[in-house]
């Protein structure tokens, strides 16, 4: 048997049994049974597509034929296009030009899924969607800047067309997600649907991690010769140590990317607890994410989940309490896993202590050392031409590359100090909306506080692993979900009360609404 069909039998060993047991919390608490089915039978049919095409053309016209044929049934598209994101790899080829240019732009699967669900998701949200509270067309303007400034830039060094190119990789890679995810998710169902699919399909990865890990197997590599695509040219970062274990990559295709997937979706978890019944699953899941973060043998995740722990016990009244709470739980199970067999072992991977692989730790503090250099001679619009600076060869590893392992430093060295403002006013002004609505939120409302401090969280550990890794695979795709998001916390509406409950059974047409207090609402309030 062909080694992909091989790693097909496993994958779907995997997947089915956890769709099962996915089917039997989802459709009760999480969303409806339809919904569940329609989407889980669309993973299954994408996969099967994608290891028995034998052309990755082929499959990209039959996928997108599928999707464009179901699409129109799906009453959350964020919820599908997070489910699938992580069904095939993200393998890119350049579409041909047909004589006229080169080559039109590259396709590859997530890019696939934002062509198909989520532009038409955005033409419908543009003619229908409730205009958003007047503070949000912060965010939406700094990231329409900050895609118009690259492409500028671009084009001031660069041919035409490969500016526009740049442009459209930003526009369905970036603000697409951004757009639907902050218009769509303004609904406390559909975030709980959405988050709820980011689980599963990350619950079903971190399974394929940790086989790839004990069976020293990366899965889907096998499935490139399958598509007729040339193999990886540069395999690295496969092995942690001489001799280690191999660094899981799962669909992915890269380690750091592997635990920062991890990180977010244990985040994410805490909000959806209460949801999942019975608990026993929920913590089930909980040890799965884990497992699979622990797989990626990635220390920048490591690092970035207690960092996202700290972020999220930090948010909102009570912090202190939280922090101590959490504080000694982390002592105690770090005290367990020292004293284990395996505490040495664990102590070596660690950062900044561990032994193992330890110039990484060296070749990152002298990135941010030269890159600075670098930057100052340019710090206002950056040089795109930065790598061919004679300070950057010392950098330039035995493969012959110069990792640029920082988003930071990625964006700020090639569109200057102007550019990387831009990139973060998004993300920071979701962070700080946040803080501010879970610290003036009722105490009441269990579940808007638990959303809010996983946000919170999740937004703190991703700022904080952006910076030890570049923008590879999916880690700038959920950098612009996890802001989404938060953009679209802000305009979440209220919880049901039992008091909204009483004013509507009392008098219907009353102008009253719930909103911590009974309120006099003659005009719409902010945010809805």
């Amino acid at each position: 048997m062909p080694e992909h069909l091989r790693a097909l039998v496993v994958i779907l060993g995997i997947s089915v049994p956890a769709f099962w047991l996915a089917g039997m919390v989802a459709p009760s608490r999480l969303m409806s049974l339809e919904d569940f089915r329609r989407r889980r039978n669309l993973w299954f049919t994408i996969t099967l597509l994608a290891f028995f095409s034998h052309s990755f053309w082929l499959y990209i016209i039959m996928a997108a034929g599928v999707l464009l044929w179901q699409v129109p049934r799906e009453r959350n598209p964020v919820a599908l296009y997070l489910l699938l994101l992580f069904a095939v790899p993200g393998f890119d080829q350049p579409i041909p030009g047909m004589g006229l240019v080169n080559f039109l732009f590259d396709i590859n699967h997530g890019r696939l899924l934002s062509l198909t669900i989520l532009l038409p998701a955005a033409l419908r949200l543009s003619a229908r969607t409730p205009p958003m509270p007047a503070i949000t067309r912060i965010p939406d303007a700094a990231i329409l800047c900050f895609i118009a400034y690259v492409c500028l830039r671009q084009m001031a060094v660069d041919t035409v067309t490969n500016s526009l190119r740049a442009g459209f990789y930003l526009m369905t890679d970036v603000w697409l997600l951004y757009y639907v995810a902050s218009r769509s998710l303004r609904d406390r169902d559909r975030m709980r649907e959405a988050v709820a699919c980011l689980i599963v399909a990350l619950g079903i990865l971190s399974v394929i991690a940790v086989f790839e890990t004990f069976k020293h197997w990366l899965l889907y590599e096998s499935l490139r010769p399958a598509l007729g695509l040339p193999p990886q040219p540069i395999l690295i970062y496969l092995t942690r140590g001489e001799g280690g274990a191999l660094r899981a990559n799962g669909s992915v295709l890269n380690a750091i990317a592997l635990g920062y997937t991890m990180m977010i979706g244990l985040a994410l978890l805490v909000y959806l607890l209460p949801s999942i019944r019975p608990r026993w699953m929920g913590r089930a899941v909980v040890l799965v994410l884990a497992v699979g973060l622990l797989a990626s043998l990635s220390r920048g995740p490591w690092l970035g989940t207690a960092v996202m722990v700290l972020g999220a016990s930090l948010a909102g009244r009570g912090a202190l309490k939280r922090v101590t709470i959490a504080g000694l739980v982390g002592g105690i199970a770090l005290g367990a896993v020292l004293v284990s067999p395996w505490g040495g072992t664990v102590v070596d991977h660690l950062p900044f202590v561990g032994s193992v692989e330890a110039d990484n730790v060296t070749y990152r503090q002298r990135l941010l050392d030269i890159s600075w250099i670098v930057l100052m001679e340019h710090p206002v619009f950056g040089a795109r031409d930065f790598l061919l600076h004679p300070m950057m060869e010392q950098l330039r590893q035995g493969q012959g590359i110069i990792d640029i392992v920082n988003t930071y430093l990625e964006v700020a060295l090639a569109n200057g100090l102007i550019g990387l403002g831009l990139f973060l006013v998004a993300p920071l002004f979701g962070l700080g909306r946040v803080w501010w609505s879970v610290r003036n939120l009722s105490p009441d409302d269990l579940e808007g506080l638990a959303l809010g401090r996983a946000l919170f969280g999740c937004l703190v550990g991703v700022l904080f692993t952006i910076g030890t890794v570049s923008s590879i695979s999916v880690i700038p795709t959920l950098l612009w979900f996890v802001t989404a998001a938060s953009i679209a916390y802000l305009g979440l509406g209220p919880r049901e009360s039992v008091a909204t409950k009483v004013a509507s059974s009392v008098g219907k047409g009353m102008p009253w609404r719930f909103r911590g207090q009974l309120v006099r609402t003659d005009r719409a309030p902010r945010g809805s």
